[in-house]
């Protein structure tokens, strides 16, 4: 058990060390999507089935060594056990907190990242998250909120309570109907700031 945390922790520091090379993983699976599933962005079916088939390819890459999880809300280091962010309802409900499922009476709200790769049950190695938008459909307060979200997740602190640690966050936009080969939008995201990799 002690050589395979080792090895976990080796190939963790790996790729935070080397965005790059997280990119390009990354970059393989979308390109594989995109050859294998463009049907799911030309029809513009539902960001649920886009999010699955995309972690389902970056399983095949990362799967030896990470969890790859779709709408994981657990988090055993927060007292609710659950993914918790403060404040989003309060920076982005207004008159939409049924769409945000937000709870007027508190300032905080569960959330279900779209995909995560990490390891269950420690925050210590949660390497990257992802927020997934069919970017000619969405409003515009929708990617804002997802952006927002991303920015929170990949703070070493939130609001000194909650701590994710994501190393990575990633916004991926993907274009439906006609548009769904162009070049899809990607927002990189460290320590709860755009990141620009090269």
């Amino acid at each position: 058990m002690e050589d395979s945390n080792t090895m976990l922790e080796v190939i963790f520091n790996l790729f935070t060390d080397h965005p790059k090379l997280l990119k390009i993983y990354l970059d393989k699976a979308i390109d594989t999507l995109l050859e294998r599933d463009l049907y799911l962005l030309k029809k513009g079916l539902h960001e649920r089935a886009i999010s699955h088939r995309l972690a389902v390819y970056i399983e095949w890459l990362f799967g030896q060594w990470f969890d790859v999880d779709c709408e994981y809300n657990g988090d055993e280091e927060h007292e609710s056990g659950r993914k918790i962010i403060e404040n989003i309802c309060i920076k982005y409900s207004g008159n939409n907190s049924k769409k945000f499922n937000c709870n007027n009476c508190r300032n905080e709200v569960s959330v279900y990242p779209d995909i995560i790769v990490h390891k269950r049950r420690v925050n210590k190695f949660n390497l990257f998250i992802i927020e997934v938008k069919k970017v000619n459909l969405s409003h515009v307060l929708e990617i804002e909120k997802d952006i927002y979200k991303l920015k929170q997740y990949t703070k070493s602190t939130i609001n000194n309570k909650n701590k994710f640690c994501y190393k990575y966050g990633v916004f991926i936009g993907f274009y439906i109907g006609d548009k769904a080969k162009e070049k899809s939008l990607i927002k990189w995201f460290k320590n709860g700031e755009e990141l620009t990799i090269d």
